[in-house]
Parts: C-alpha cells; structure tokens; sequence
C-alpha cells in the first residue's frame, strides 16, 4: 500500500452455530470461515455504541445538531483548543468508503467533540455533524462516520470541542483527503473476535438469545451474521457495531432482531473490521 493512503482491510470471522428446538437454545463451534459469505435479504442493522455501552442503531440521518455556537443563556462560550487531526490526513488518498473513520488528538478536559465532514472548505452545507465520545480519555479519538464517501471524490473535514456546559469551540481547520477506488482485497490483521456467550453446548430459555462477544484490541467495528445454514448463503440477520471504544471493560453483546424459530440450527459469527 502506498505511502499517505489509509484502506479498510477484510474482515476476521469466528463462527459458531446455534441449534434451537422448543425454547431451548444449543451452542457448538464449526470451523472459521475465509471470508464474507453471499446473503439473501438479511435484516441489516446498523448500531453506534454510546459512551455508556448502549447502542443508537441508525436510521435515515446523518446528522446531529450543533451544540450552541456562541454565548447563548450561560454568557459564556468554549474556549477549549481544537484538537489536532491526524486520520486522513492532508492530501491522503482514502479507500475507507463505508463508514469511514477519523482520529485526532484529544484535548485535556474534553470528553465530547463534533466532527464535520463536507464537500469544501466552506462547510456552508456539511454532509455530516456527528458528536464522537472520548469517555476513557485516551490520548487520541477513533471515530466511525455514518456516510459513506464516493470513490474518487475530494472531502474535507474538521473537529470541534465541546465544552461541559454544551457550547461548541473553534472548529480546527479544514483537512483535505482524495477517495480511491476502495479497500479492494487488502487482508485484515485484527484478531477474530472472542465469542462469549452463550457457551457452547448451554441451554438458554428464551428464543432471543442473549449473543455477546469480547472486546479486541484496537478493533473499532465489527460486522455480525445469523444464518441457517454453515455457508451462510441465507443470513436471516446481521448486524455492523460501529464507533466501538476497545478500552472498555465490557462485552459487546444484543439479541436477534427478532425470535428465533425453534427446531431450527442457526449459525452465527462475528468478524473485526
């Protein structure tokens, strides 16, 4: 990969199969598999983590509302420095086109930030406003956007602080990054998430299994699957986690969108994006 350009690798998958017959659930692990497998019509779901560990799934905006930009009722505004950009950055060549990422450095004392993307400099009509977290206050912010960027296309993009009282600092200035193509078959180096739960060969009373699986080391999102089958050719559910905090103490973990059918075996895995 060339030098300035950042690309989202493959995912890495652990699979493991759930047989359910009554109200009764059964778990046992099949082998890893390669790579993403073809699906028919799953019900795709899209989930942001929040800094307390709960999900917001997305719907059909992009956009939050800017917290107040000047004194407002308070009489005071945020006089909390810009954070300095690091990812993309100035004049790279992205292929991170679905729900891109962006990491800058975070700024003492602040553990809210808005992040902007847009088409120019100007930032007059942004294609998004996203508040990002930094609850664990590590030294840089990691976060997924909800667009999806086109190929071969100029953006801009910049980061704004957010003070306690909910008033907005100055906004850093503008970096440029180019799109390529896209990630292609670049290979991915994460490690395959750890599944935790329910353990293999439980019984569970319900027929929206409680399925979580352990956080990874420097794993931002991760990409789910349930299927009827091992080759998973017909996915009935999936689920992508994006804006995930890896240094929390917790699981990730949700249920099925919807019951499961008993005397059925269901298959499912989680891959590190």
């Amino acid at each position: 990969m060339d030098v300035g350009t950042t690309s989202r690798p493959q995912a890495a998958f652990l699979l493991q199969a759930v047989f359910l017959t009554a109200a009764l659930v059964f778990f046992s692990f099949t082998p890893p598999l390669p790579a993403l497998a073809q699906t028919e019509g799953p019900r795709q779901r899209v989930a942001e983590e929040l800094p307390d560990g709960t999900f917001r799934y997305k719907n059909s905006a992009v956009s939050v509302a800017l917290p107040t930009r000047d004194a407002g009722r308070t009489g005071q505004s945020c006089a909390a420095a810009a954070p300095a950009l690091v990812s993309p950055a100035e004049d790279a060549v992205s292929n991170d086109l679905d729900a891109p990422r962006f990491t800058w450095i975070s700024v003492l004392g602040i553990t809210e930030y808005v992040l902007q993307l847009a088409l120019d400099n100007t930032f007059e009509d942004p294609l998004s406003t996203e508040s990002a977290y930094n609850s664990t206050h590590k030294s840089q912010v990691t976060r997924t956007s909800w667009v999806t960027l086109d190929p071969k296309t100029t953006y801009y993009w910049r980061v704004a602080s957010v003070c306690a009282d909910g008033q907005i600092g100055a906004f850093s200035s503008p970096v440029t990054f180019k799109t390529g193509s896209g990630s292609g078959g670049q290979p991915c180096t994460l490690p395959s998430p750890t599944l935790r739960q329910p353990a293999n060969g439980t019984q569970a009373q319900t027929l929206l299994p409680y399925i979580a699986w352990q956080r990874m080391p420097n794993t931002f999102e991760y990409y789910f699957e349930l299927a009827t089958d091992s080759a998973f050719q017909h996915v009935i559910d999936t689920l992508t986690d994006l804006g995930i905090d890896p240094d929390l103490g917790w699981d990730i973990g949700f249920n099925p969108f919807d019951n499961l059918v008993p005397d059925t075996v269901y298959y499912w895995h989680v891959a590190s994006i």
